[in-house]
Formats: structure tokens, C-alpha cells, sequence
């Protein structure tokens, strides 16, 4: 049986809660918020420190990365800093507003030119196949793309069922 708790799920955290959770010694986790700039608590009046949840993740992936992978302290910073310009670099926009051009070429394709014969006279199909696509290559993207349409369309319910 697992028997693991996990994270709580809360705001803030105190220091001796992350350092709980994350089973990291004190003076590891107060060497590590002066090595590692993403980890930010905030401080109260009373000089304690409040930490979210973003912090307790990155302290995770900090651990995992010298203790599990044998990283330096160096490497570790180098690994992080790649994948926040990783993350940085995605578009936040969703999905669905990420593939609205392509969608739309799509759409306009099922929509107006259901026949494959039709669909070789289409303008966007000559655009297709001017970048290296054959007819079998621009079905099969009608295809995905009503795969993709009931897929977002799931991923809309969901978010609206969650109130995300």
C-alpha cells in the first residue's frame, strides 16, 4: 500500500513546513534560496518567511536535480535557467488559439471541399503541396484536424466544468 501523503495543497507555506515536505535541512534550503534566485519566499513583518506553491515545486526539482541526478550546484542552475527560457519562449495563449490559423485552413477545407478531386483545385491545398504535401498527406490532416476539433472541444468542457 502507498501511504504517501503528498504536497497539501495551500497558499503559503511556513519554513519549517517546506522544509517538512520537502524533506530538506534547514540550512540546505537557506543555502539554496541564495543560489538559486527562483526560489522567493516572502517575509512577514516578524521576519518569517511565507512560501508558495511555485516555490516548493522548484525546490523539488532542485533536490531531484543534485541529489537524484548528481548535478552541481552550477549545472542545476544552468539546467533550470534552459528550461524556464523553454517555458518563456511558449506562447501562454490556448491551445485552441495556437492552431487558429491551421484550424481554419482546415475548416475551410471540410467545409467547402469534401471531395479529395475538389480538394486538389483548392488554393490553400495548392499552398499545402507547394510546402510537400500529397493528397493522402492533406486527408489525413482533415482527419486530424476533426480529431483535434473533438479533442478541444472536450478540453473547452472541461475547463468550463472546472471553472478554470
Amino acid at each position: 500500500m502507498n501511504f504517501d501523503i503528498g504536497i497539501p495543497k495551500k497558499d503559503s507555506y511556513k519554513f519549517n513546513e517546506v522544509t517538512s515536505i520537502t524533506n530538506v535541512k534547514p540550512y540546505v534550503l537557506r543555502f539554496w534560496e541564495t543560489e538559486f534566485e527562483g526560489i522567493n519566499p516572502t517575509y512577514l513583518e516578524d521576519g518569517s518567511k511565507i512560501y508558495k506553491q511555485e516555490d516548493i515545486e522548484l525546490i523539488e526539482k532542485i533536490k531531484d536535480l543534485l541529489f537524484t541526478d548528481k548535478m552541481s550546484i552550477p549545472e542545476a542552475k544552468f539546467k533550470l535557467e534552459k528550461s524556464k527560457e523553454a517555458i518563456d519562449s511558449l506562447s501562454v495563449t490556448p491551445l485552441a488559439e495556437q492552431s487558429k490559423d491551421l484550424k481554419d485552413a482546415l475548416e475551410n477545407i471540410i467545409v467547402s471541399h469534401t471531395d479529395p478531386q475538389v480538394i486538389k483545385t483548392s488554393n490553400l491545398t495548392q499552398q499545402f503541396k507547394e510546402s510537400g504535401l500529397n493528397d493522402q498527406d492533406i486527408l489525413s490532416l482533415v482527419t486530424a484536424k476533426k480529431k483535434l476539433t473533438n479533442v478541444l472541444g472536450r478540453i473547452d468542457h472541461i475547463v468550463e466544468s472546472r471553472n478554470w
